[in-house]
């Protein structure tokens, strides 16, 4: 005979012998029900609690893909939200064990309530730990610059580039030659990138006058990008890229930076994010003017 199985926030008893049942188990009664391994009772919920089950969950995964749009990304690494989704769905899975089962009509057990409030705080835990390394990130190292001073070339641009400015001009790599150029390869979904965007915005300010011209390049739509730099009230020279990039600047991960002497050749390439209004980064900008 098949009876209601009486459930608690993590263990779900058998309502024949009182056997308890870890919680990992009692998911199988949404399968089509399980049997108690102490009286060999079949349990199985009433049809209203499966139903409940859907709920939470799915608020949880919708709430992921909503916060996953691209024009929210920026504020939190994907990192951070799958973690979120996960709280998510624990968090869903504790409502469900909490309120779906009694409003269903299935006799709740409350021994195991304290360690069904852990999940809870085991939740809160890990979305306060991915918004505290969201909106705090911990800090950048500086790059590590050649400090002989011959800087060797690591290879020779591509002075045909072509790029676009945010208001649709179209220049080339040749246009910025006899300056040393700071090119930066980002885009507005990568975390990094806009961690590191601050110190780029300080040198920029300080060496803009000085022979010193900097591309931020993206190959996402100028509409999209256009949008997100003037939220942000960034004065960067920002372009995209209206065709391919060329093999020389291609980018592996993000953000890529590289570092152009006054003849156009490649003196330095770094990938990754770091801290670039440094002394040492003065000093060599400086020494390749």
């Amino acid at each position: 005979m098949n009876q209601p199985a009486g459930s608690s926030l993590l263990r779900t008893a058998c309502p024949s012998c009182g056997a308890a049942l870890p919680w990992y188990r009692a998911w199988a009664l949404f399968e089509g029900g399980l049997t108690c391994p102490a009286c060999q009772a079949k349990l199985q919920l009433r049809q209203p609690a499966r139903a409940l089950l859907g709920v939470p969950l799915a608020a949880a995964v919708l709430a992921g893909m909503f916060l996953g749009v691209p024009q929210l990304v920026p504020v939190i690494s994907f990192g951070g939200w799958l973690a979120l989704v996960v709280a998510a769905l624990l968090a869903g899975m504790l409502l469900f064990t909490l309120f779906g089962v009694r409003a269903a009509g299935i006799r709740a057990e409350t021994a195991d309530r304290a360690s069904g409030w852990g999940i809870v705080w085991l939740s809160l835990a890990v979305v306060f730990v991915v918004l505290s390394l969201t909106f705090f990130p911990p800090p950048l190292e500086s790059p590590e610059l050649p400090s002989s001073p011959e800087v060797k070339a690591q290879g020779k641009a591509d002075a045909s580039w072509v790029l676009r400015t945010l208001d649709g001009r179209e220049v080339r790599l040749a246009d910025f030659e006899g300056k040393v150029v700071f090119l930066n390869v980002w885009a507005t979904w990568c975390r990094p990138c806009l961690i590191e965007m601050p110190g780029i915005q300080d040198l920029y300010r300080e060496f803009k006058d000085e022979g010193v011209a900097f591309l931020l390049v993206t190959n996402e739509p100028p509409e999209q990008v256009r949008r997100f730099v003037g939220g942000r009230g960034w004065d960067l020279p920002v372009y995209t890229v209206p065709g391919n990039v060329p093999e020389v600047f291609a980018a592996e991960s993000l953000p890529t930076t590289f570092i152009l002497n006054r003849r156009g050749e490649i003196v330095f390439k770094h990938v990754g994010a770091v801290r670039w209004d440094t002394d040492d980064c003065r000093r060599f900008l400086r020494r390749l003017l």
